[in-house]
């Protein structure tokens, strides 16, 4: 959950779906391990992603990884109606996990309000590929590996000057 000064624990899924829907246009949340409990490690799928349509708009991400478990989880909560943005998960719970995927956000400027909007309006991408650096160009998205050196970031593609 996102943006929500009380901390709330119901029993039931669809408790807290409909005390999300009641909250502030800033408060919205995150399908946070979404594994059967039958499954090795599961924490709960969300009621099977049953879709619940009062909570449509304050559910906008999904954690995801490109293997198994996570995998299944995020095409199946497309398939039932929900409109979220995949993240990535970094809570390892075993020394040297935590971090192994992170969230990637499209943002114009790194300020807490442009990160906020961009994880509400599901601007995001799971990444494992750290340290990586990502332009938005005209034609679309450019990828770089890091700089070799800490002084000297490689700057974003320019387009070639238009002879006049």
């Amino acid at each position: 959950m996102f943006n929500s000064e009380e901390v709330v624990s119901p029993v039931w899924v669809d408790d807290f779906y409909s005390w999300l829907a009641g909250q502030p246009p800033d408060v919205f949340a995150q399908f946070n391990h979404p594994m059967p409990l039958s499954w090795v490690g599961g924490m709960g799928d969300f009621n099977g992603s049953r879709f619940f349509p009062p909570a449509a708009a304050k559910i906008t991400l999904i954690e995801n990884a490109a293997s198994p478990p996570f995998y299944f989880a995020y095409p199946r909560a497309l398939a039932s109606g929900w409109q979220v943005s995949s993240v990535g998960y970094g809570d390892g719970h075993y020394a040297n996990q935590a971090g192994s995927l992170r969230y990637g956000i499209f943002a114009p400027n790194i300020t807490k309000r442009d990160l906020i909007d961009a994880l509400r309006g599901g601007r995001t991408f799971p990444t494992g590929n750290w340290p990586s650096r990502w332009w938005a160009t005209a034609v679309g998205w450019a990828s770089r590996p890091p700089p070799t050196r800490l002084h000297s970031a490689p700057t974003p593609p320019t387009a070639p000057a238009t002879p006049s």
